[in-house]
């Protein structure tokens, strides 16, 4: 199924479900499902930790600490990050996307998740471990160059926003 009649396909399924009254969270896999064990630092995460955002390609999404208070892990390796072992059921899968499994996006904690563009596929029966490293640049207030203040702006998104969102 090509791109755009997956997601024609998508937005009438959710269309007609809004018709019958249903609301997406209750037809899409719920956290505790999905969710069989998280662990972020070594100290265990529950769905209190994640936000729970509408994706137009792939539903509903779980956005870990999203908002939240900046954390930092103590120390390095696979056991102080963000952790988790999730249960895919594939008979379970609509036609909108084109692969089974998850996918996963690591961006800025107060940015809107891209993981269409930005994300990782994450096949059923597998394991994958990603580390990464990131770098912040600080602008200079608006009295400091000829750019605009842009903080009167409205914007469609909450947070920060990257060229993803402006294209």
């Amino acid at each position: 199924m090509e791109q755009q009649s997956r997601l024609e396909w998508l937005i009438s399924y959710y269309m007609a479900m809004s018709r019958e009254g249903g609301h997406f969270e209750e037809k899409a896999i719920s956290f505790a499902t999905l969710v069989k064990n998280c662990a972020y630092n070594a100290a265990t995460c529950t769905q209190e930790n994640f936000t729970s955002v509408f994706h137009p390609s792939y539903g509903l999404c779980y956005v870990f600490n999203f908002h939240g208070e900046a954390s930092k892990v103590t120390r390095s390796g696979p056991n102080y990050g963000l952790k988790m072992l999730l249960y895919t059921n594939i008979s379970e899968y609509i036609e909108a996307t084109t692969s089974i499994g998850c996918r996963i996006a690591i961006h800025d904690q107060d940015a809107y998740p891209f993981p269409d563009t930005f994300g990782y596929s994450i096949q059923p029966g597998s394991a994958i471990a990603l580390s990464m490293r990131a770098n912040r640049n600080e602008r200079l207030n608006a009295g400091e160059t000829k750019c605009q203040d842009d903080s009167e702006r409205e914007y469609l998104y909450d947070g920060s926003y990257t060229m993803e969102v402006y294209l």
